[in-house]
């Protein structure tokens, strides 16, 4: 992932770890760099977290590879596994899972397919950093048979 800073109409100018890159320059940042802007004593830290789904694990060869081309697209990282560093856990349907639950303990957001794709084309049509989609607009389909109990 390549994130820069640009100054380019400040008039307090912008810093990045105390370096004045000037007006127009683009400045590449990483991880830990330090930014601030004019005379505000408020400093911000660059902080990078990876979005890492979890995917099902019964995934066939294809569908897993045709998802992993996918996801490397649009810079997001996949597993098989639950981890704590997971931000969503991709799926289709809600049911009660292991991993459902996991992520739900995590504070991490169940996602459909359709959020992997807005993620795609959010990528293709910019070089810019864009917001990343709600998740809340890419929930999964209710829960049917037994888990459905708990749909609400």
């Amino acid at each position: 992932l390549n994130v820069s800073i640009v100054d380019r109409s400040s008039t307090g100018h912008t810093f990045v770890n105390d370096q004045q890159p000037g007006k127009g320059n683009v400045m590449k940042l990483s991880a830990g760099d330090v930014l601030h802007f004019g005379v505000e004593p408020l400093r911000y830290t660059l902080r990078w977290r990876p979005m890492l789904l979890s995917i099902s694990s019964r995934l066939s060869a294809e569908e897993l590879q045709s998802l992993d081309e996918k996801a490397r697209r649009a810079g997001l990282f996949l597993t098989p596994d639950w981890t704590a560093q997971c931000t969503h856990l991709l799926l289709e349907q809600f049911a009660i899972t292991p991993k459902l639950l996991c992520c739900i303990i995590d504070g991490a957001s169940p996602v459909s397919m359709a959020f992997l794709s807005e993620l795609l084309k959010r990528a293709n049509e910019s070089s810019e950093l864009s917001a990343a989609p709600l998740p809340a607009d890419f929930a999964p389909k209710a829960a049917i048979g037994p888990d459905a109990a708990y749909n609400s």
